[in-house]
């Protein structure tokens, strides 16, 4: 992997899967990022949790819990390899400082409006920026020709 894209959510319908497939491929991506660092610094890879699948169809209280949960997982876990990589100097233009962790927006009612959709989308490409911004460091430092 060098880059991901993540899906926008386009509509209140497709909640449940947007996040079950987004997380799985950030996950996919974090796992990446721990191999890679892996295989310069030699530490050992940290476990990449695995996303649950969603209990439930229906958005109701079991969905709103598990959409918190996730994206408290996302969070962690992109942060905690933000944390590897500030940590080994694996930081790029323009001015090779540490990175700084992402703050998601956790959803707070599962009624979804045009506000939800924006906010869940802008924690989406918070996550891209993140994930591709550290796999063009690796790449800057590490895969020169």
């Amino acid at each position: 992997m060098t880059s991901i894209a993540l899906a926008r959510l386009p509509a209140a319908d497709r909640l449940l899967p947007n996040i079950e497939a987004n997380a799985e491929t950030i996950m996919a991506a974090v796992d990446d990022l721990y191999q890679l660092d892996n295989a310069v610094f030699f530490e050992g890879i940290e476990a990449t949790p695995s996303v649950p699948a969603p209990p439930t169809t229906e958005l109701n209280r079991a969905a709103y819990l598990w959409c918190n949960y996730c994206v408290g997982d996302i969070q962690y876990a992109v942060n905690a390899v933000i944390a590897e990589f500030n940590s080994h100097g694996i930081v790029g233009p323009p001015d090779y400082t540490d990175m700084v962790q992402i703050t998601l927006w956790r959803p707070e009612t599962l009624a979804i409006d045009g506000s939800f959709i924006t906010a869940l989308n802008s924690d989406w490409a918070a996550v891209e920026t993140a994930i591709n911004t550290m796999y063009s460091n690796y790449e800057s430092l590490f895969k020169k020709g």
